[in-house]
């Protein structure tokens, strides 16, 4: 089985933790259909998506590179 993340994200805008979970739920629809074990989601609350200075995408970069997103 393939290894997989989400990254998950809403802006303060017009938008909500509903959209996270939503985000969430379809993204682990699609990776069940296609064969992906979701290792890690990493959500990201009301940061916007102008630049990469959030939290948790950091978090699945350095994750990524270290070598734990790939590890079960």
């Amino acid at each position: 089985m393939k290894n997989a993340v989400i990254y998950a994200r809403f802006s303060s805008h017009g938008q909500n933790e509903m959209t996270i979970e939503g985000q969430v739920r379809i993204c682990r629809e699609y990776a069940e259909s296609q064969g992906y074990n979701v290792l890690t989601v990493y959500p990201e609350k009301a940061r916007t998506g102008t630049n990469d200075s959030r939290p948790s995408f950091l978090k699945m970069i350095k994750d990524a590179a270290s070598g734990k997103s790939t590890a079960q």
